[in-house]
């Protein structure tokens, strides 16, 4: 028995336990229920609860479980599996104590404390803080606000933070919110959140991130309640790998089964129906597109997708204006296929797409030439995407991803993917890949 006890005191533990469950113990015994409630408790999460309770506790726990995670990873294979699971449950005790709320705390961040301010500088992992003016225009510029969510033992660190700005549209490119001194907005109408950055790996597979989200709809909406939307402007970073990717391949003409075909026909159809039907295949380029491109540049129409690649991969394409207006349509197309049919597991494969639909999120809008810093060219071809978050709606467009794999989409967003001549319903719209809310204005 002792070699399976850790100590006299922790077998005393386990014996009332069994005691109180058996029911050999003084009804109403407070040490009873103290023994229970301890003994349940595993030695390492009393560990870890104590040294979360120091300053750099979390700090370190947080570390540690980045390492564990790649000990885990890395051998895996030549691990006993029973001192994987170990290692695991070890993991997911450590990642339970940063799941609790209670040791969180949410607050602006401004330029009061230098430590913190230095910390925004060094972690903010979306768009790069060039210098102490771009940082001062982000905290604390006209109508430019930052939120982080803390952990109680780490003050000048946040766990994750947003950057947000109030603008009087729905703001399709990045520059005039990073680079400009834009004048107060009399009459603000849309908050956009432009950044969301997480301070630590050892933060994996928590919510602390979609929990400041909502915080921060909830102050910045009591702030400003002529505000009636709030929207991201979002990076799409794995578009560019998958769209040369699926050009090397080549492209395929568009493919709609039969029944989808006679389902279109009709005004008014079930949606439960539409359910049953795979997404439509589509070419990357309409006929349209095709000829105006042939026309224009002389490329034969079946080596479209070959000549697209060649001048994508051209580091210098972007600067070719007349060359991005005459690929716009195809590019914001091809972005709204990526994001709504591209899946692993299924879920969206893009990880910022995915956060943001598992929020209740919808995709609102796709923008071309968003962003045309190096680093968004190389990994998005210059694409960004509003997602926008309708709060009455979030609780049913969340679930319904969760749940069923269901992505919530506009209109307008969905006219990219979807024939034109698609069916017209008087609620919403439930597909494999996305759902959309249409009320009769589809078309």
């Amino acid at each position: 028995m002792m070699k399976t006890l850790p100590s006299i005191k922790r077998s005393g533990l386990v014996l009332n336990v069994a005691a109180a469950a058996l029911g050999f113990s003084r009804k109403n015994d407070p040490n009873i229920s103290k023994s229970v409630k301890r003994g349940l408790v595993p030695l390492a999460e009393q560990f870890f609860l104590l040294v979360g309770t120091i300053q750099p506790g979390p700090l370190f726990l947080l570390n540690l479980r980045v390492d564990l995670g790649i000990l885990i990873a890395r051998h895996r294979e030549r691990l006993p599996k029973s001192s994987v699971e170990a290692l695991e449950l070890l993991d997911l005790i450590m990642r339970d104590l940063f799941a609790t709320q209670g040791s969180m705390r949410f607050r602006r961040i401004d330029l009061s404390s230098e430590d913190l301010a230095a910390f925004v500088l060094k972690n903010e992992r979306v768009h790069q803080i060039r210098g102490w003016a771009d940082l001062q225009r982000r905290l604390v510029g006209q109508q430019r606000y930052c939120f982080g969510l803390f952990h109680m033992h780490m003050p000048n660190a946040p766990l994750v933070f947003v950057q947000v700005a109030v603008t009087n549209h729905l703001c399709s490119e990045i520059t005039p919110i990073l680079q400009e001194e834009t004048p107060v907005v009399k009459n603000p109408s849309h908050i956009i959140f432009y950044s969301v950055s997480t301070s630590n790996t050892g933060l994996r597979g928590l919510n602390i991130a979609s929990h400041l989200l909502f915080l921060t709809i909830q102050r910045m909406t009591s702030m400003f309640p002529e505000c009636t939307t709030a929207a991201t402007l979002s990076p799409v970073p794995g578009f560019a790998r998958w769209f040369k990717v699926a050009l090397a391949d080549g492209d395929q003409q568009s493919q709609i089964s039969p029944d989808a075909k006679s389902l279109m026909k009709n005004q008014r159809t079930n949606a439960s129906k539409l359910q049953r039907l795979e997404p439509p295949q589509r070419s990357f380029f309409t006929t349209e597109q095709a000829q105006r491109l042939t026309i224009k540049y002389g490329v034969n129409q079946l080596v479209l997708h070959k000549w697209l690649l060649k001048k994508i991969n051209d580091p210098e394409w972007h600067k070719d204006a007349e060359l991005v207006e005459n690929i716009r349509d195809v590019m914001v197309a091809a972005c709204a296929r990526y994001i709504l049919f591209a899946r692993k597991h299924d879920k969206i494969m893009d990880p910022v797409a995915n956060f943001h639909l598992q929020n209740g999120a919808q995709v609102e809008q796709i923008n071309f030439m968003a962003d045309t810093t190096p680093s968004a060219l190389s990994s998005a071809l210059g694409m960004m995407i509003n997602y926008r978050y309708c709060m009455p709606s979030i609780d049913v467009t969340s679930l319904s991803y969760k749940r069923q794999s269901l992505a919530a989409v506009s209109p307008a967003a969905a006219r990219l993917v979807w024939p034109t001549e698609s069916v017209i319903l008087d609620g919403t719209l439930m597909l494999p890949v996305f759902q959309f809310c249409l009320l009769k204005e589809f078309l």
